[in-house]
């Protein structure tokens, strides 16, 4: 199942604090294979993104840029 970018970037927001998948799952009503993949494919596009900033190169594994991964979700 296809999840809504709006969605999935709650879903890996909820991940970044700390949620289990079972949590994210009973929250969002999904099936927890469903919110793996779409937490796991967040997480893929995020760092790609992170790697390409010209603001990382210092090899932080934090942004320390407010907002920065939420402006282009």
């Amino acid at each position: 199942m296809a999840v809504p970018s709006k969605i999935g970037k709650q879903m890996y927001e909820l991940w970044l604090r700390g949620w289990s998948y079972e949590q994210i799952a009973a929250r969002m009503d999904m099936p927890e294979k469903d919110v793996i993949h779409a937490i796991t494919l967040r997480k893929r596009l995020q760092d790609e993104r992170c790697q390409k900033c010209a603001w990382r190169r210092d090899g932080q594994e934090i942004c320390m840029l407010p907002g920065c991964m939420y402006l282009y979700w």
